[in-house]
């Protein structure tokens, strides 16, 4: 159980150093994301945003197969020689699927032509995971040896080189993969700062392991790829549906206006809402293991989260549209009218994703599971009834009023879970 030490160990130790760091580099990144918005946004267009919104979703699922999460496995291994076994399995998987997926890429380029938007870039997918996937194993690494600075200024760098490409090319080159293009290139240099800060400042080994060797701990992690890697590919998927869907049913064009929607309006959530989560979830498991009413610990964060976030929600309903024409562009007001639409279900995200953690203390996972396959369900029949009425934003109204309908829902099978426990613990007590 947690006591008073702990927390003194805590204060004496790096931990809460280490978290500053890690925190400090993704809000300046946020920050970055959010002034430079303005600027981007005037530069591009709105299906120029739908076809990038369409390659990085495509990127955060085919990611997940490039490595079979081997490289989660790097952070925990015992020794630096597992490590090391770990980082060769996932170079010679990466091999592998850039064979793979070029080809496929390739078949289907002469195949289309450039007929739709994922030819015109498909050639740069398996290029672009290459060296997302290279960057996530150099992060791990330089995670195992407490690296936590240079983690932290590789974000800032990626960050600040996409946002001055994007920029850069926006003005004068005026290419029409031009997002896509800064985040290949940011990427890369990232990628090259952490291998060389990898290799020279941390030690980090990058040695061939003989192939008995790379089998032995294959075999030892296989839990990883067997267990994690499905489940990552659930969640990632049930995220990127509703773009891959507007993309099918309707066009780039009203993807590309709802992903910055979405991405503006989910700024407070990166900001605010894991850092609170954080808290939330050490509160929560203390709470849980002492017995007491969790239920209180949820109130007060919805409350706390509610009032926070009531009043600029309420404004993004009301006057969504003209805020994104007068901040953004004209060009950008039917964002905003898609921002006023999702305005609800995004404040209900904010107030409830922290506190989702809630089944994770029960040791209820499967919950998730059940709801995670739910929303692969209905998500797209929301959109396909506005295809079929060709109304975008009927579509979007369904979509909405599902997402709201699960939080509910979700979070009230939560809140009784816990409201079940206490009942039964006061129970066993007052017989004592």
């Amino acid at each position: 159980m947690l006591n008073i030490h702990t927390f003194k160990d805590l204060k004496s130790s790096d931990f809460l150093k280490n978290v500053l760091k890690l925190s400090g580099g993704t809000i300046f990144s946020q920050l970055l994301s959010i002034f430079s918005a303005p600027i981007i946004s005037r530069l591009y267009s709105p299906a120029q945003f739908g076809e990038f919104a369409l390659f990085s979703s495509i990127i955060s699922i085919i990611l997940i197969f490039s490595t079979l999460r081997y490289d989660f496995a790097i952070v925990i291994a015992k020794t630096k020689l597992v490590a090391n076994t770990l980082i060769n399995i996932c170079i010679i998987l990466i091999a592998l699927f850039f064979f793979i997926s070029t080809v496929v890429s390739i078949i289907y380029k002469l195949n289309t032509g450039n007929s739709d938007a994922l030819a015109n870039f498909i050639l740069w997918i398996p290029v672009t995971a290459v060296i997302v996937s290279s960057i996530q194993i150099l992060l791990y690494a330089l995670n195992r040896e407490n690296s936590y600075s240079a983690i932290a200024f590789s974000k800032v760098l990626q960050n600040v080189l996409n946002s001055s490409i994007s920029i850069s090319n926006g003005i004068w080159i005026k290419s029409n993969l031009g997002l896509i293009y800064a985040n290949i290139i940011s990427g890369f240099l990232s990628l090259i700062y952490l291998f060389y800060t990898a290799k020279k400042s941390y030690k980090v080994t990058f040695r061939l392991v003989k192939n008995r060797v790379i089998k032995k701990v294959a075999s030892h992690y296989k839990d990883f790829p067997l267990f994690s890697a499905p489940t990552s590919f659930l969640d990632t998927l049930s995220q990127q549906a509703p773009l891959f869907f507007i993309t099918y049913f309707f066009s780039s064009q009203l993807a590309g206006h709802y992903s910055f929607a979405y991405r503006i309006l989910s700024l407070p959530i990166i900001l605010v809402g894991t850092n609170i989560g954080q808290v939330f979830y050490k509160k929560l498991n203390d709470s849980y293991l002492e017995k007491k009413d969790s239920r209180k610990v949820f109130l007060r964060t919805w409350l706390f989260l509610a009032l926070l976030s009531i009043i600029p929600f309420t404004i993004l309903f009301f006057f969504g549209g003209w805020i994104f024409n007068f901040v953004f562009s004209s060009k950008w007001e039917l964002a905003g009218n898609i921002a006023s639409v999702i305005s609800p279900l995004l404040f209900l995200t904010f107030i409830s994703s922290p506190t989702s953690t809630g089944f994770i203390v029960l040791k209820k996972q499967r919950v998730n599971l059940i709801f995670g396959l739910a929303v692969l369900v209905y998500r797209p029949i929301a959109l396909y009834i506005g295809f079929v009425y060709k109304d975008f934003m009927l579509g979007l109204i369904l979509f909405t009023i599902f997402e709201i309908i699960q939080i509910f829902i979700y979070n009230f099978i939560m809140y009784s879970y816990y409201g079940r426990k206490y009942s039964n613990w006061r129970k066993k007590t007052a017989v004592l």
